[in-house]
């Protein structure tokens, strides 16, 4: 599975990269993100907890390239024990995305409008806790809603989730992801 996934993977960085030449990159500052998470769905009580990460995005309203960094924090609330279930993930994610990035259909920031994310997405993450499976691949979707207040600071409601092809098991995120737009200052 990881040799066909770096090749979408990829692809995909090639088709963003000429696509932003043909469109002005919107650039975008997200932090912070404070999220639920869990990687692995089908334990969710064994593995469930916080997120939070700080990152950067370049793309156009079709499709982006995001560069973050941050941790997650789980634990088995199965546990008679949880505090020693505590498990810290430190990571930094790659991923690009096609379909619909913080837009509202007409590609124009009108003050007071409703916006959204719909995009389908793939990346790469090196967890630091890690001793083996440090490199993980990822293929998921975003979803995502704010409204446009102005045009330099919003907060975006979203809900993030996919196949982790490394562990071959589900994740998600929900949560809130503050970001600065600075093709704006």
């Amino acid at each position: 599975m990881k040799g066909p996934f770096k090749f979408i993977l990829t692809l995909a960085l090639l088709v963003s990269g000429l696509s932003l030449q043909a469109q002005q990159a919107r650039l975008f500052l997200d932090i912070p993100g404070i999220y639920l998470h869990t990687s692995n769905i089908s334990e969710l009580t064994q593995n469930a907890g916080l997120g939070a990460d700080a990152g950067f995005g370049i793309g156009t309203h079709n499709f982006m390239g995001r560069f973050q960094g941050g941790t997650t924090v789980t634990a088995d609330f199965d546990s008679e024990a949880i505090e020693e279930t505590i498990d810290f993930q430190p990571f930094v994610r790659l991923e690009v995305g096609a379909g619909l990035w913080r837009t509202n259909g007409n590609k124009c920031a009108a003050h007071n409008s409703n916006a959204f994310t719909a995009m389908a997405k793939g990346g790469m993450q090196y967890l630091f806790s890690l001793d083996e499976d440090n490199l993980q691949y990822t293929v998921g979707i975003e979803l995502s809603y704010f409204r446009i207040r102005d045009y330099k600071n919003n907060m975006e409601l979203f809900l993030e989730g996919g196949l982790n092809t490394t562990t071959e098991k589900l994740y998600a995120n929900f949560g809130f992801r503050h970001f600065i737009n600075l093709r704006a200052y």
